[in-house]
Formats: C-alpha cells, structure tokens, sequence
C-alpha cells in the first residue's frame, strides 16, 4: 500500500533542502523534492525555494531531524 507523502518544508531556500535531503538520505528516510518556480527548469535551481514531502509514517522521525538542524544554536566563539 502506497503511503500519503506529507509536506515537511514549504519554499524552503534550496541551501536548506540540500541539507535536510541529504541528512535525510543518511537517515534512510525517503524525500521528494519539488522545486518552485522556472529557474528549475533552466538554470538547475529553484530561485523560489523547494517544498520537501516525506511518507507519513516517516514524518515524525523526519520532523524532528529537521528542527534539530535548523533550531540548533550557533556553536560559541572560541578564543
């Protein structure tokens, strides 16, 4: 049975999603990708950000690895 994909990041920059996909791909979880606006088709890249879909029965897992990434604080400057 085909699972439902639920939408993890809505018009995230394309930097994020590299990141977040390729965590994710280290994790095991399947992604989709979809990138926003025409610079996709012809220049390689989204300039209007992608959105990121995961099954639903990875979603928690997927959540939670995303909000450690992107809420982490800044490491402290060392002298």
């Amino acid at each position: 049975m085909e699972q439902k994909p639920i939408r993890l990041l809505k018009r995230t920059s394309i930097f994020e999603a590299d990141l977040v996909c390729g965590i994710l791909q280290q994790e095991g979880i399947p992604y989709y990708k979809k990138e926003m606006g025409a610079g996709a088709m012809y220049c390689g890249g989204a300039i209007a950000g992608a959105d990121l879909y995961v099954p639903e029965s990875e979603f928690d897992r997927a959540d939670e690895i995303v909000q450690s990434i992107l809420n982490a604080e800044p490491a402290a400057d060392v002298e």
